[in-house]
C-alpha cells in the first residue's frame, strides 16, 4: 500500500498524473518523474510505499548487475545511458522474508511500474500480518474446540471464524496470550471470568 501520493520535486499547485508516462530509459523516468538521481528515486519508492522496497538500476556490464540505489553509485549520474531496466524487491521486517525482484526493462509504461510496486507491497503484506499474528483456538469448559482466531500486531482485536456473540471471547482469550512473555504452543490456559480455555496454535506454514 502507498504510504501517500509521491509529488514530483519543482511541480507546482500539485501532483503530476504519471498514468499515461512511457520511460524509454533511466534517464527519461528521473526526468518524467522530476528526480535528478536514480538516489532520489529510489529513497521516494522506499519512503513512501509501506513495505519499503529496495530498486536496483541493471548493468548488465557491472560485475554485480546493477547499482543499489543507497549505494554512493546511484547518486552519479554519467551511467544513467547505460542502465536497461530496474529491479524493485523488499525484506519484510521481522521476518527476513526476501521478496522480488520484479524486474522492468526500458521501455516499460507508468502503469506497469505501479503494478509491479504494487505486487511486491501485497506480498510483503501477506508475510508481515502471517509472521507478526497470534493464532490461537477458543475451548469450552469440555476443551472442545469453540472457534479459531489471530491477532495481529496492527489490529485492535482477534479476527476470525469467532460470530458477533464470540467476539468479546475472542478478546479475553487474545489478552491471555498477549500478556505472557512466553508462550508455548498446544498449551491450554484458562480464560479470566470465563469456563472456557485458550490454545495458543503454531504459525500456520503458508506462503503467498
Amino acid at each position: 500500500m502507498v504510504k501517500e501520493k509521491r509529488t514530483d520535486k519543482g511541480q507546482k499547485g500539485g501532483q503530476k498524473d504519471h498514468s499515461v508516462d512511457s520511460y524509454l530509459s533511466l534517464r527519461d523516468l528521473l526526468e518524467k518523474r522530476g528526480y535528478d538521481t536514480p538516489y532520489e528515486f529510489g529513497r521516494a519508492l522506499y519512503k513512501y510505499t509501506d513495505c519499503g522496497p529496495w530498486t536496483s538500476f541493471l548493468l548488465p556490464d557491472m560485475p554485480d548487475g546493477g547499482v543499489y540505489y543507497g549505494s554512493a553509485r546511484a547518486r552519479q549520474t554519467d551511467w544513467l545511458d547505460r542502465c536497461t531496466g530496474i529491479g524493485i524487491g523488499s525484506i519484510v521486517e521481522g521476518s527476513e522474508v526476501e521478496l522480488g525482484p520484479a524486474v522492468l526493462t526500458f521501455p516499460f509504461t507508468s502503469q506497469a511500474l505501479e503494478e509491479a510496486v504494487a505486487a511486491i507491497d501485497r506480498e510483503a503484506d501477506f508475510y508481515w500480518k502471517r509472521d507478526h499474528s497470534i493464532y490461537f483456538t477458543v475451548l469450552d469448559q469440555d476443551r472442545e474446540e469453540l472457534f479459531s482466531a489471530q491477532w495481529t500486531e496492527s489490529d485492535t482485536a482477534p479476527t476470525g471464524d469467532s460470530d458477533e456473540d464470540q467476539a468479546d471471547l475472542a478478546l479475553r482469550a487474545g489478552e491471555v496470550l498477549v500478556n505472557l512473555s512466553s508462550i508455548i504452543p498446544d498449551e491450554v490456559l484458562p480464560i479470566p471470568g470465563t469456563t472456557c480455555f485458550v490454545r495458543r496454535d503454531k504459525t500456520p506454514d503458508i506462503i503467498y
